[in-house]
């Protein structure tokens, strides 16, 4: 069997601030720390024991669980790590009771879009009650995952 090409584990020590270097942006809409019931994950490429990126998940309610974020580092992207970075994070979730995922895209960032979409998200409907809508530039996608977690 082939060794897995990453893997999601908690941040150690300052590895944070080193990523908050090229991913600041993404990790703005975190403010200063992790939301209580959210994780965050280093994602290691290819046994390389520095952060290449960063998963954010929130722990599973009601068989739902959310993927807030998945950043990789410049030079780093358009190889598939981030598609295998949120599989990881599915099985994660799914682990945990997880049978419904939802992911946050940006709606004026059309790869994002497009990166969910081929893993098999789809869109939610914009619900005015749903506290997911307050954010007009966040596009929520949702997908239903087996008992095998896939």
């Amino acid at each position: 069997m082939a060794r897995p090409r990453l893997t999601l584990r908690p941040f150690r020590g300052d590895e944070l601030a080193g990523v908050a270097l090229w991913a600041e942006g993404a990790l703005s809409k975190l403010g200063a720390s992790v939301p209580r019931g959210d994780r965050l994950y280093a994602i290691d490429v290819e046994g390389d024991e520095k952060p290449e990126g960063v998963v954010v998940c929130s722990d599973p309610r009601r068989g739902v669980g959310r993927i807030l974020l998945v950043a990789l580092r410049p030079g780093v992207t358009r190889r598939g790590f981030g598609q295998e970075a949120a599989l990881l994070a599915e099985r994660k979730l799914a682990a945990g009771g997880a049978r419904r995922i939802e992911a946050a895209a940006l709606a004026r960032h059309g790869i994002s879009l497009y990166f969910w979409l081929r893993l098999g998200y789809r869109p939610l409907p914009r619900d005015p009650k749903s506290p997911k809508c307050d954010d007009p530039d966040v596009v929520w996608m949702y997908r239903e995952i087996s008992d095998a977690g896939s």
